[in-house]
């Protein structure tokens, strides 16, 4: 329902992007169903997970949930998931999401505080190659930097040590 409306517009007024859900299914009273270039997929078995999405071939990632207490709980895994492929994740304003954004100040721009957000800034990435390649390796340099084991970590380090105290 968050984005519903900005990818029926950002649809009819781009008739060669592509729109692909993944997971639940689209609601039946959703009008994006009455969209042609929107399509569902369902989930993928976990262990291939990893190894397909970045077969997709999505440009532009969508993370929209409500602001409430069950999702302050998440984490920013859709983020990541789609920084790992070098894409940039459109996403709501709520704690998880804008952690990540944190990182970085020009990953702020993807964070979405209402309806009329999403549908501004999906047609700017839509119609910005530019904007989406560089938010894309941006959330991917965060990623890597920050959510990754390629350098030591701190805390685990002292968990380690602890350990070895015992």
């Amino acid at each position: 329902a968050l984005v519903e409306k900005a990818v029926c517009s950002v649809a009819v007024s781009n008739p060669n992007v592509e729109f692909e859900f993944r997971g639940c299914p689209l609601p039946d009273n959703s009008e994006m169903k009455k969209v042609p270039t929107v399509r569902h997929r369902y989930w993928m078995p976990t262990a291939e997970y990893c190894a397909r999405m970045p077969q997709w071939g999505w440009n532009i990632a969508l993370a929209p949930v409500t602001d409430h207490e069950f999702n302050e709980s998440k984490s920013c895994i859709k983020m990541l998931e789609a920084a790992y492929c070098g894409i940039p994740t459109l996403a709501s304003w709520v704690r998880p999401y804008s952690e990540f954004c944190n990182w970085h100040s020009d990953l702020k721009w993807l964070l979405c505080a209402g309806p009329s957000a999403w549908e501004k800034k999906l047609r700017e990435l839509v119609n910005e190659p530019a904007k989406v390649s560089y938010l894309g390796e941006l959330s991917r340099k965060v990623m890597q930097e920050n959510y990754s084991f390629r350098r030591p970590h701190d805390q685990w380090e002292n968990v380690i040590d602890m350990l070895r105290s015992l």
